[in-house]
């Protein structure tokens, strides 16, 4: 088998995959955000605990649960999603009373 600097070359094609598919992905999630920053003219840092929730809800179900990947890939999203509507049911304004001014000077 061929070798470049001591890697087989089917694993250096596999990693230089890898890292394609996940830049890619990184470039839409930035792209899409930038894009929602853009039009709203409002930053949401709100974001990125969403997506460590996702991650934490993946692992959980595939680590302490045992749940297989495809079975992990449909139910975290479900999960996360609807641990953030209990979220801001229990914190919305109309539970604590408070009101956001959107009037303009």
């Amino acid at each position: 088998m061929t070798e470049v600097f001591g890697v087989p070359v089917a694993v250096l094609l596999g990693q230089l995959l890898l890292g394609l598919i996940n830049g890619s992905f990184y470039a839409l999630l930035s792209l899409g955000l930038a894009i929602i920053f853009g039009m709203l003219n409002v930053i949401n840092f709100a974001h990125g605990a969403f997506y460590m929730l996702g991650g934490f809800a993946a692992w959980f179900l595939l680590s302490r649960l045992g749940l297989g990947y495809w079975g992990t890939l449909l139910a975290a999203p479900s999960w996360s999603e609807l641990s953030a509507c209990l979220w801001s049911a229990c914190f919305s304004s109309a539970s604590t009373g408070w009101t956001i001014s959107t009037a303009s000077s």
